[in-house]
């Protein structure tokens, strides 16, 4: 650095499929919370056809959530993981299990 320009840098580009993971890592790791609140209210909508209750519907949608918030804080804290791509795929997926039982347990009960 001489007198505030880059001098040996000319026309460098790096290239490397890391920079292609990471990117897709981090647009993935981004739209996590965008992706629960859709899968919530989705949640919420499906149980409420199902139940006609709004009340049982918001205790189903909140149990959902909160045990998906304990799982996440058990993986990022206790267990020390980094939260990337694969562990919020696994909390996607872990959301709509979650929501489809309890969906079903409230609509039997």
């Amino acid at each position: 650095n001489y007198g505030g320009k880059v001098y040996g840098s000319g026309q460098a580009w790096h290239t490397s499929k890391i920079w292609v993971r990471a990117e897709a890592e981090q647009a993935i790791v981004s739209s996590t919370m965008m992706t629960l609140a859709v899968s919530a209210g989705s949640g919420f909508v499906g149980a409420l056809i199902f139940t006609k209750n709004a009340t049982l519907s918001a205790m189903v949608v909140y149990s959902v959530l909160g045990v998906t918030i304990c799982l996440a804080w058990f993986m990022c804290v206790a267990m020390g993981w980094a939260l990337g791509a694969i562990e919020v795929l696994g909390l996607i997926v872990f959301v709509g299990y979650s929501l489809t039982y309890s969906l079903h347990m409230a609509h039997k009960y």
